[in-house]
């Protein structure tokens, strides 16, 4: 377990339930291997174009290219939905 992990599967914690739409930008090839409990019935989004997305999921190497693809992508959040962004 690594540090601050919540113990909170990360479906739950990213709100994914049957039938969300999720888009993601640049996701590590293992990332569906970190959700223990993922949902069937995602519609999983690569590009943005569809309103109203439950959950958005950015990768990006630098916080300009992070803020750039989520100053974007968040016009097509949900007004409840959930954005993170990851620097690696």
């Amino acid at each position: 377990m690594s540090a601050g992990y919540s113990g909170i599967p990360l479906a739950k914690e990213t709100r994914n339930k049957e039938g969300s739409f999720v888009l993601l930008h640049n996701t590590p090839k293992h990332y569906f291997d970190l959700f223990t409990d993922l949902p069937d019935n995602l519609s999983i989004l690569k590009n943005i174009g569809v309103k109203n997305v439950d959950f958005i999921h950015i990768f990006c190497t630098s916080f300009q290219e992070l803020m750039e693809i989520a100053n974007k992508s968040k016009m097509a959040l949900k007004k409840d939905g959930l954005l993170w962004g990851k620097l690696a």
